[in-house]
């Protein structure tokens, strides 16, 4: 007995009888007494998925195929779109509001953070709040942080163990992103022309 996975139209050849025969050392056969044998892949993720041919050595040949769906843990961080994003910027005084979502958890709860430093509702801090909804395996947790400062500004991470998901929170005083950058351009350009300045009053010297 053989069990060979198929890529497209290229077999890949992984165990025969209770001889691995794959380059990767996850897939081992196993022999149950007195007719069952079995595929197994050690720590199996989501790029395992595919068709599995278990292949008999008679003539002709006896195929029975399986195909198979690892579901591993997502954790991801949405807007209002549910787009998943990375960063956000927030004005001082208005309310800070992140969504996880999480599907195929494993994990009976989710937790957030802030620069490495657990947020719940009994942070110093005060203003913060979290509901999270859980189903059999999805959940959905919002955070909530009213009237940020820039101190409310860094890293949050969500984690739903073994996973976790992370987005950059910027706080700005009164300027929006692109006000920002161009704030920034003006800045640098500035200084290039104080340089270029000081450049031509030495050279003329």
């Amino acid at each position: 007995v053989s069990w060979v996975r198929r890529k497209s139209e290229q077999l890949d050849l992984l165990t025969l009888g209770t001889k691995n025969h794959s380059s990767d050392p996850r897939f081992l056969s196993e022999f149950k007494y007195p007719n069952n044998w079995r595929l197994a892949i050690r720590n199996a993720s989501r790029s395992d998925s595919g068709v599995y041919l278990c292949q008999i050595s008679t003539h002709p040949p006896k195929v029975l195929q399986v195909h198979l769906t690892v579901e591993a843990p997502e954790v991801f961080i949405v807007n209002s779109r549910l787009e998943r994003i990375h960063e956000v910027h927030y004005k001082e005084g208005s309310t800070l509001s992140l969504t996880c979502l999480v599907n195929n958890v494993k994990s009976r709860s989710v937790s957030w953070f802030r620069n490495a430093d657990l947020l719940n509702h009994d942070v110093s801090r005060g203003g913060v709040s979290i509901k999270t909804d859980m189903t059999a395996d999805h959940a959905k947790s919002i955070l909530h942080v009213a009237w940020v400062t820039r101190k409310d500004g860094g890293t949050y991470l969500c984690s739903a163990p073994p996973q976790n998901a992370t987005i950059t929170v910027h706080v700005l005083n009164g300027e929006n992103p692109a006000e920002l950058y161009h704030n920034e351009a003006m800045a640098s350009l500035w200084s290039w022309k104080c340089f270029l300045l000081i450049f031509v009053l030495w050279v003329s010297r």
